[in-house]
């Protein structure tokens, strides 16, 4: 019963987390800062999940990020839903085959993932809703990924410290690459 009672607090520490980080970057950024861009910060999470976590423990934390994230945009769950899952996929098959671990590399693929996210939204878009981006906004494209590597630093940190409080290891396939 402990084991279940660790297993879901890990999985409500993390949308929590990401619930208060995606709400401060959709309203207290913009009372702090206007439109300048902002970091992506459920992006980390995302990372993680789809980086330290097996496959059927990182697809429904997809799932929950997506219904929590569909809640704060006015894109459609639809749409966050292929975004998520074409990030998780690629995330995980990077992981199978070349990841290494370190905050560095996690750093940099949050920029990466960042990065790819406004151009995936805008082919989606294109590909599957009756009125798609027409406009893209190239400056927070350029700036968003950089200030979401900056975020991903601390936030690594904290997820580590949710692992160990829920006593979460990592899956077998991390065991050799971990030297943190």
């Amino acid at each position: 019963m402990r084991e279940l009672g660790y297993f879901i607090g890990n999985y409500l520490l993390f949308l929590a987390t990401t619930a208060l980080l995606a709400g401060m970057e959709c309203s207290l950024w913009l009372q702090l800062f206007g439109d300048f861009p902002g970091p992506n910060l459920w992006i980390p999470t995302l990372v993680f999940w789809s980086l330290y976590r097996r496959a059927e423990e990182g697809v429904p934390m997809i799932y929950l990020l997506t219904l929590l994230l569909a809640s704060l945009t006015a894109t459609s769950g639809g749409i966050v839903l292929l975004i998520n899952m074409t990030l998780f996929a690629v995330l995980y098959l990077l992981k199978l085959r070349i990841y290494t671990s370190g905050a560095t590399n996690f750093m940099l693929i949050c920029g990466a993932v960042s990065f790819s996210v406004p151009i995936m939204h805008t082919l989606y878009s294109w590909g599957y809703e009756d009125n798609p981006i027409t406009n893209p906004a190239w400056f927070h494209w350029v700036l968003e990924p950089l200030l979401t590597m900056l975020a991903a630093l601390p936030l690594l940190q904290i997820f580590y410290l949710f692992d160990r409080m829920t006593h979460k290891e990592r899956p077998k396939e991390m065991e050799a690459l971990a030297h943190e």
